[in-house]
């Protein structure tokens, strides 16, 4: 199997189709990709808060990959089959810049920003346990927060999530389910990182359970089928990713996209597809913390 790391430890905090590519691989070729926490690998202790971090570049990714045989206008489709924590720890934060009900610099209040506080997680037997508080103890459930395609005639951070993917903090884009991106760019450019061992809706205080992973990742390619939005499938659910500011407005998105989505594939009526989404869909927060915000708009697949 082939191993995808990056040379010289130089990762990417860019989605860019502008980048040299670490790797190319071929449809249906299963690949592991290592990738560093949210971080970088530098919150080791308590002691370590984001503020005294020597480097303010987060969300290190694995990439670009190009996908052979990716033209614009095609899908990827990702099949995420394992994820595997690589260093036995994971880091949880407060962070006195992010939060989604803490003052930031594009949400203004009065009162003074949040304390800084970090958490070191052991990570044994599935179970993510933290030496500050024996209460706070977790099973896992790992997902990547952050991946996606290279944008169009575009370079992005990637902390922001957009068409192409991105800082989604959606716990689907995980083992068992099937991604989908837009294919902007020949050769896709795809890129990986920010592996959270578990995290609740809304990664309320800016972090899930940030922590360094091994992906094993499986690629394929829909030729000629155009998307606009990522989406994800397994044997239960079709869901749709939508990312703006306000929220209402991602949850619009992936509403929308839902129903296209319904009508495309499964032949509906597009007014029938809002009935059904009316009284059968089902929503969840991916992120409220981000430069953009996520939401997951999904059906289940029994109603269609």
């Amino acid at each position: 199997m082939k191993e995808i790391r990056m040379p010289n430890e130089e990762y990417a905090y860019f989605y860019s189709g502008y980048e040299n590519p670490v790797a190319e691989v071929d449809v249906k070729e299963e690949v592991a990709v290592y990738t560093l926490d949210a971080f970088n690998g530098l919150v080791k202790t308590p002691k370590d808060t984001v503020s005294t971090l020597a480097c303010q570049l987060f969300n290190p990714l694995t990439g670009p990959i190009v996908i052979k045989g990716a033209e614009k206008g095609d899908t990827l489709k990702v099949t995420i089959k394992s994820i595997e924590n690589t260093s036995g720890v994971a880091v949880g934060a407060c962070m006195n810049t992010i939060g989604g009900i803490n003052a930031t610099t594009v949400t203004r209040m009065i009162n003074d920003p949040i304390t800084e506080k970090v958490w070191i997680y052991d990570y044994k037997d599935g179970e993510f346990t933290s030496r500050e508080n024996p209460k706070l103890k977790f099973r896992e459930q790992p997902f990547s927060g952050s991946l996606g395609t290279a944008p169009e005639n575009e370079v992005i951070s990637s902390t922001v999530p957009s068409t192409f993917g991105g800082n989604m903090d959606v716990k689907d884009m995980c083992p068992g389910n099937t991604l989908y991106f837009p294919v902007n760019v020949d050769g896709a450019y795809f890129y990986i990182g920010d592996a959270h061992g578990r995290q609740g809706d809304g990664e309320l205080n800016g972090t899930g359970l940030e922590m360094a992973a091994k992906f094993i990742l499986e690629f394929d390619l829909i030729k000629g089928k155009k998307i606009e939005w990522p989406r994800i499938e397994n044997d239960e659910y079709i869901m749709t990713v939508g990312s703006a500011r306000p929220l209402e407005d991602a949850a619009r998105i992936a509403w929308c996209e839902l129903v296209e989505w319904i009508v495309e594939e499964y032949g509906w009526d597009k007014l029938d597809a809002y009935e059904l989404l009316s009284k059968c869909g089902e929503m969840y927060l991916g992120n409220m913390v981000d430069p953009n915000y996520s939401m997951v708009a999904m059906v289940k697949k029994e109603y269609l």
